[in-house]
């Protein structure tokens, strides 16, 4: 399950990141989308159902895999890729600077426990997390808006430094 939020203008941002330097403009970017990403990760967690007891299940290769309570949990992460090459591959799509996912990572039965089977009842812990999207944005704005600030003088000391 993915949900992507767009947000016009970054590749203008990008540049003048990049302005800043090379290395403290990616940086810069990818701090504030992993902190804009931090209260839907929170939200996941803290939403994620437990399974009060351990159970042993084949996977897709016919193997036995013991699946401890807490597994699903052990799998919601924040990753994040920049696209500083201007690359169109799977993981980025035309115009796309940066890409920050918040989500279940290799847990094929997230599906059923989010929206349930006909023998277990659903569980949502991704789609109320999706309602913090506002909150995110704004923290992307402050965020990146400080760091920026931190950065510009960052690069003014170390200019009249050198």
């Amino acid at each position: 399950m993915e949900v992507s939020i767009d947000i016009d203008g970054l590749r203008e941002m990008e540049k003048a990141l990049l302005g800043l330097g090379a290395e403290l403009g990616a940086k810069t970017l990818r701090n504030a989308l992993r902190d804009a990403a931090k209260p839907m990760h929170q939200e996941m967690i803290s939403r994620a159902p437990v399974s009060s007891f351990a159970r042993t299940v084949k996977n897709s290769r016919d193997q036995r895999v013991e699946i401890r309570p807490g597994f699903l949990k052990s799998r919601i992460k924040i990753r994040g890729s920049l696209n500083s090459k201007g690359l169109v591959n799977r993981k980025f799509k035309k115009d796309d600077v940066a890409v920050m996912r918040v989500g279940v990572f290799r847990v094929g039965y997230a599906t059923q426990v989010e929206f349930g089977t006909t023998k277990a009842r659903a569980q949502p812990f991704i789609r109320p997390a999706l309602r913090r999207t506002e909150e995110s944005l704004r923290i992307f704005q402050v965020r990146l808006a400080h760091r920026i600030e931190l950065a510009r003088k960052k690069a003014a000391r170390q200019k009249a430094k050198g």
